[in-house]
């Protein structure tokens, strides 16, 4: 069994839908596609560093509008950014149904998570008002799937209807110049396809992630498919460079 593979940076794939025409905006930019960093800057360009991941990112138009519905995201990785599920817990009591609150999953679920954060969805109501809601967001191990993991990235709403966001996200290897990895997600629809993804973070501990500093940089690659929109793409890039120590070596 492979326990020890590319990080997962795609937990933000939870979300989205098509809503009706009326609600579209009528003007838009470009989406501010996530934004990543990793710390401390400074690690080992021989062997893996724990370090810690955040990302972040939102979808709103210059009128700060929701921007549009997500449908996909494709993430792909450094191949020097791993992520170390060996020893984690694996979520393996829900079954195919995740109706579930924040108790309950975290009693389920509590020890296989690996990255928390938050995540924010605006839904449309007659009379063309947005109405944003946040919600904790979660993920979670859930073992591997032929050979590689599977994640969960969960998210609970009580308002305005009792709703709960859950989506698994597949992770492979793959071996395209600097990227060691990709995850790929489908985006649910969020209350009845009245709901957008507007904002979204997460956070990822030293626990499990390690990185090498080779060649100054880690990459991370997305692609952004939407509901009545064209796709987007673009490459992220944060420079790395090598500690002290390992210099002396």
């Amino acid at each position: 069994m492979i326990r020890r593979l590319p990080v997962f940076l795609a937990a933000l794939a939870v979300g989205g839908t098509t809503v009706m025409a009326s609600a579209a905006p009528e003007t838009s930019s470009e989406p501010l596609l996530p934004p990543f960093g990793v710390t401390p800057s400074k690690i080992s360009g021989t062997k893996p560093t724990p370090v810690r991941m955040a990302l972040a990112g939102q979808h709103r138009t210059e009128e700060n509008a929701p921007l549009a519905a997500l449908r996909s995201l494709r993430f792909e990785g450094d191949r020097h950014l791993a992520l170390d599920l060996d020893g984690v817990p694996v979520c393996d009591g829900l079954g195919r149904d995740v109706r579930r609150d924040l108790e309950e999953m975290e009693r389920i679920c509590g020890d296989a998570a690996i990255g928390h954060g938050r995540i924010t969805i605006e839904v449309f109501f007659p009379g063309e008002r947005w109405i944003p809601f946040s919600s904790r967001m979660t993920l979670y191990n859930l073992g591997p799937k032929r050979r590689d993991p599977e994640l969960l990235a969960f998210a609970y709403f009580s308002a305005p209807t009792t709703t709960a966001l859950a989506i698994p996200i597949e992770v492979r290897r793959i071996d395209r110049g600097p990227f060691g990895w990709e995850a790929r997600a489908s985006v649910p629809k969020i209350f009845g396809g009245y709901g957008w993804i507007t904002e979204y973070s997460l956070r990822i501990g030293k626990r499990f992630l390690s990185a090498t500093c080779v060649g100054g940089k880690l990459e991370l690659r997305v692609a952004v498919g939407f509901y009545e929109r064209r796709g987007l793409g673009e490459r992220r890039v944060r420079r790395c460079a090598v500690a002290e120590a390992d210099v002396r070596k």
